[in-house]
């Protein structure tokens, strides 16, 4: 039974995602990069204080922070521990987190240029190395052997997030479209809380209502969108056409939707 119920999770995770090359991922959070930086802050004024409560940042501790983006949370929660590993498929969200880190004149961060799904653990000495993980909003944790190599690398916590519930342009563009989306984001936490509790694991889940505004030049919500949806000829004349009838009178598209972000914690040692 135990075989079959995991065997089954692992399945229809995988089943659930988006079938999309690495470079098409990386081109799309290279042209989001500084829109990331701007304005990104990863909820880090609510996760750190979780972490503090829970006794997962330590002065003692070395951090590994998945799909690092521009390094805020990174960099927020390097100042709390001995030191913290950022890694991001984007070359421009790791140099904004460089950069941020050396603006503040933090001395233990690290920021790699890597894609999770690709990395070799052994190869980077990651194996049980970090006393916790973490993968806030990131697509990296897509499957079971993501969510395996998370674990292998922490030697006591880990932390997941991810959107339960987000209704923003991306979704109205594949109603305009006639696209049905996979929703593997929405999918992921269900998938990962039953992967875990069949493993073992006792993850504690927290859930956090969230108001997202997001303000674009037309142009630039074209090329983020024209990125994301691989468009190229009618489809792509459909989402300009679309995005033009967004945009307001100081030709800025404007997006604003309310989300359900979950929160996962849960123990490496069983």
């Amino acid at each position: 039974m135990f075989l079959l119920s995991l065997e089954r999770f692992i399945d229809e995770w995988e089943a659930s995602k988006k079938d999309s090359e690495l470079s098409q991922i990386k081109d799309y959070w290279e042209v989001r990069a500084d829109e990331f930086n701007d304005h990104d802050k990863s909820n880090y004024d609510d996760i750190i204080p979780l972490f503090e409560e829970r006794g997962i940042v330590k002065s003692n501790y070395d951090i590994l922070d998945i799909g690092c983006g521009p390094g805020k949370l990174s960099i927020n929660i390097a100042k709390k521990v001995r030191s913290i590993t950022g890694i991001d498929i984007s070359e421009k969200m790791v140099k904004h987190a460089e950069e941020n880190a050396e603006y503040v004149n933090l001395k233990n961060t690290s920021f790699k240029v890597a894609s999770w799904q690709e990395i070799n653990l052994r190869e980077e000495s990651f194996h049980k190395k970090f006393d916790v993980v973490i993968a806030s909003m990131t697509p990296g944790i897509n499957s079971y052997d993501t969510l395996s190599k998370m674990l292998d690398a922490s030697k006591n916590h880990c932390f997941l997030s991810s959107y339960v519930y987000r209704k923003d342009l991306r979704n109205e563009i594949e109603d305009h479209l006639a696209e049905k989306s996979k929703e593997s984001q929405k999918n992921k936490i269900y998938y990962v809380f039953n992967i875990l509790w069949e493993l073992g694991y006792f993850p504690e889940l927290l859930y956090k209502d969230v108001d997202v505004t997001n303000v674009y030049t037309y142009e630039k919500a074209v090329e983020i969108y024209i990125t994301e949806f691989l468009a190229e000829g009618y489809k792509k004349k459909k989402i300009e056409e679309f995005l033009l009838s967004k945009t307001n009178d100081e030709g800025m598209v404007v997006q604003k939707y309310s989300a359900k972000v979950a929160w996962m914690l849960w123990n490496c040692k069983k």
